[in-house]
């Protein structure tokens, strides 16, 4: 237990003074955008939840070729256990996957230690926060760094790391989507923030009153005191009583000048290119169709789950097999089928 209190539960995570953050430029609407705001969005967080719930509940199984076309369930391999069932000693496997796969596709990587008994038999898998690795490459070998809330840097060898990335610039860390999106993620946030300052404030734009007589610093302030105090709040849309000329004049622009609602509809549409799913993913169904819908969830299937599957595939091959299992007609592979229940044809041809 004691590497499990020293990897995850004092770990606290990004209320502590060190995290690794991804690069990341200043945002033209003015928006802090990271890994965690942006899971405020409720587009993004739907996109980062279908995917990674998707590829946590899909079954992933060690299998032994038997022949040329033919496989069965390695279930006597110790590695099959972990992998299919009980990944460390707080985790389900769909829980493990799920929270990987989030990590990847708001950070552009996933890191657990890779954890074996004396006799090399894969005991556990140990999830470690991406904020707190940083890969690099020491004397031409690719090794992890650590930084644990003790102050400790521990540095792992490579192959006591599964790493999963996305698309890489360099093959050694992944692009973190959220950091390249958040000019998108941040006119998505501004716009919530906007919706809610406007109809926090009644669906009133502020304005000005006007005056021809000159006030000094004192009865500005008075005229202001008393405006905010007679017409917001519980007295919020009342009738206005001005006197001695004053005149109420209107600044700013409503939801419609403005394009309120455009531009939110079309906010999902970025977030939904961003992350390579369909817009109706997202509960986005202004296009969706009883004639198209079961076309799009293949899409899904085909150009969003496939992908990250082999990705989950071939890296769980390379880090958790030897190279005489994979000789050995070793492999894991995700069943898909599930996924295409949906599509009458897929599903009579599957049959």
């Amino acid at each position: 237990m004691g590497i499990y209190t020293t990897l995850v539960r004092r770990d606290r995570g990004p209320g502590d003074d060190f995290w690794y953050q991804p690069a990341a430029g200043p945002v033209a609407s003015k928006i802090d955008v990271d890994a965690e705001s942006a899971l405020t969005s409720s587009a993004v967080w739907a996109a980062v939840n279908i995917i990674a719930g998707t590829l946590g509940s899909l079954p992933l199984k060690l299998y032994r070729k038997t022949g040329p076309r033919s496989k069965e369930v390695a279930r006597d391999h110790p590695t099959h256990r972990v992998v299919h069932r009980r990944p460390n000693g707080w985790q389900t496997a769909f829980e493990y996957r799920e929270m990987t796969q989030g990590h990847v596709l708001t950070r552009g990587n996933g890191y657990s230690q890779i954890i074996r008994d004396q006799a090399g038999r894969l005991t556990d898998l140990v999830p470690l926060h991406p904020g707190r690795v940083k890969p690099k490459v020491k004397d031409g070998a690719l090794v992890y760094e650590f930084h644990q809330t003790s102050g400790r840097l521990r540095t792992f060898p490579a192959e006591e790391i599964l790493h999963l990335r996305g698309l890489s610039p360099n093959g050694i860390v992944g692009y973190s989507p959220i950091t390249l999106a958040r000019e998108s993620i941040g006119l998505t946030l501004a716009t919530e923030r906007y919706g809610a300052t406007f109809f926090g404030n009644d669906a009133r734009p502020s304005g000005v009153l006007e005056t021809p007589a000159k006030l000094d610093e004192k009865a500005r302030k008075n005229l202001k005191e008393s405006w905010t105090a007679a017409h917001s709040g519980a007295n919020a849309n009342t009738v206005a009583v001005l006197e001695q000329n004053l005149k109420w004049q209107t600044v700013g622009f409503s939801s419609e000048d403005s394009q309120f609602l455009e531009t939110r509809q079309f906010q999902l549409a970025e977030v939904a290119r961003w992350f390579n799913i369909p817009p109706h993913k997202i509960k986005d169904l202004l296009r969706a169709t009883f004639t198209n819908i079961e076309q799009q969830n293949i899409e899904f299937v085909v150009d969003t789950i496939r992908p990250w599957a082999e990705r989950w595939e071939q890296r769980y091959d390379i880090s958790l097999l030897t190279e005489q299992e994979q000789d050995q007609g070793f492999f894991f592979k995700f069943s898909l089928e599930a996924l295409l229940r949906g599509d009458s044809a897929a599903r009579a041809a599957f049959f």
